[in-house]
């Protein structure tokens, strides 16, 4: 894994649906580190629970040139069960796409990165079987479900080369999971700030997965 950027980098796997996101990862990634910079290298975004990541991607998206907007108020219900009204957790547009994602959030632990994968897995169905409830009738609409992992660490069993190692093996099990895209951050000047309770919060991983192709 030593050709992998471990500070940033997003991939868009096959042809899933989601070409079109190549701009709003790399948005992501800079709206990410640009609140690190502004905050001094002492806070994160990622750190403020699914709201908070859920914020960060719409802002991406208004930066790559898409509308967007949080809380989206849509249909409700999947195959044969009747409708309800609800909200999407978020709703994304530009000139040919539209999208609906509902999203989790989870922290992952450093010292169980080898376990990455599987945890990336589990976090993103339940954001897909969210996503499978989100209807409105309109077939262009695409549902996907995100995924957002904060990783941390103790720092007390904070050494800066197994930190590096633990970070690779994250992104090692990111890339190898069964998402449709990934996308993972993590500023090198934030990643050794430690917090309030004594641990480390280096950065965070994304995953998605467009519903059509699951």
């Amino acid at each position: 894994m030593s050709e992998l950027n471990i500070q940033r980098g997003y991939a868009v796997k096959g042809r899933k649906g989601l070409d079109h996101w190549h701009p709003l990862l790399e948005e992501w990634l800079l709206c990410i580190e640009r609140y690190c910079r502004v905050a001094a290298w002492q806070d994160a975004p990622f750190i403020y629970t699914e709201r908070a990541n859920i914020g960060v991607l719409a802002g991406a998206a208004w930066r790559s040139g898409r509308t967007a907007l949080e809380e989206f108020q849509c249909g409700k219900g999947a195959g044969r069960e009747e409708k309800w009204k609800g909200r999407a957790d978020l709703y994304l547009s530009c000139d040919n796409h539209e999208d609906m994602i509902e999203a989790k959030f989870e922290w992952l632990s450093l010292i169980s990165a080898k376990h990455t994968k599987t945890q990336v897995e589990a976090v993103l169905q339940a954001a897909v079987s969210d996503a499978r409830n989100t209807q409105d009738g309109d077939e262009e609409l695409k549902c996907h479900g995100v995924a957002f992992l904060p990783v941390w660490q103790k720092q007390s069993e904070k050494r800066k080369a197994d930190v590096d190692e633990r970070i690779r093996m994250v992104v090692s099990g990111l890339m190898k999971s069964n998402a449709h895209a990934v996308a993972w951050c993590f500023p090198e000047r934030y990643r050794s700030v430690v917090n309030d309770a004594g641990n480390i919060t280096p950065g965070v991983i994304m995953a998605i997965s467009n519903i059509a192709y699951v």
